[in-house]
């Protein structure tokens, strides 16, 4: 607790604090998930969705239907655009 109140918190544990932080967030999305589904049960539906993995500056997409892709490959112009512009000003 002490290193989250000092301002002098290096990069090496400011990234392990983000790291942690990031595993914390997904427990608590995961359980928020599982208690909504519990509450609601199944319902009939289709589920439609997808997701971007960035490795480095490449993106791998996949989705479920065009909609999806669509908006998918939208915010990977966008994701890489802002990548390549603060790698270029970081240089």
């Amino acid at each position: 607790m002490k290193a989250l109140l000092n301002a002098s918190v290096g990069l090496a544990e400011m990234g392990f604090l983000l790291i942690v932080a990031g595993f914390i967030l997904i427990f608590i999305a995961v359980l928020i998930l599982m208690v909504w589904l519990v509450r609601e049960g199944r319902k009939e539906g289709k589920v439609k969705g997808g997701g971007i993995i960035l490795i480095g500056p490449i993106p791998i997409m996949c989705a479920t239907d065009k909609k999806s892709a669509l908006i998918l490959s939208i915010l990977m112009v966008v994701i890489v655009v802002v990548m390549l512009i603060i790698m270029l000003m970081g240089a």
